[in-house]
């Protein structure tokens, strides 16, 4: 087995890394089995859908952004982020890496996606967020008015 296919095997079954593979129509020709699962979906079900399914209608033009710049910019990365809609109604976060690839008569012919789900990170830092905003409020809050100390009593 070559050093290639072995670190290719090893991306794609690995659980927090999704690869899939969009044609020019904008149908999915590969899924991950990780992207298949966090979707509660089988992989042979997606396999021809629009890649729209899952992407909620708020990212979808982001889709059609990185579609653009992959078709007109082989070989470069787009990178975005996406918020996906799973089977369990779950949104999650994922931030994906697009590229064109050429087929054999030199084309684009389809897109290259590898991404990670980043819910969790999202929400730490979101949570962080709101804590420092909460912290600072209520220093604030503790500076209004007159305090007195009585180191006495």
């Amino acid at each position: 087995m070559l050093a290639n296919e072995s670190l290719g095997g090893l991306l794609l079954s690995h659980e927090d890394v999704y690869v899939i593979t969009i044609l020019r129509e904008g149908t999915y020709s590969y899924v991950s089995p990780s992207f298949c699962e966090d979707l509660g979906l089988d992989c042979q079900d997606i396999i021809g859908q629009s890649s729209l399914l899952v992407v909620i209608p708020e990212d979808q033009s982001k889709c059609a952004e990185a579609a653009a710049f992959c078709f007109s910019n082989p070989h470069q990365p787009f990178h975005t982020t996406l918020r996906k809609r799973f089977k369990d109604g779950t949104i999650y976060v994922t931030q994906w890496e697009f590229i064109g690839l050429f087929d054999t008569s030199r084309q684009v012919g389809k897109i290259l996606g590898i991404g990670t789900n980043i819910t969790r990170r999202v929400n730490v830092a979101a949570r962080q967020q709101y804590l420092t905003n909460l912290l600072n409020t209520t220093q604030a809050i503790a500076n209004i008015g007159g305090w007195e100390v009585d180191l006495l009593t």
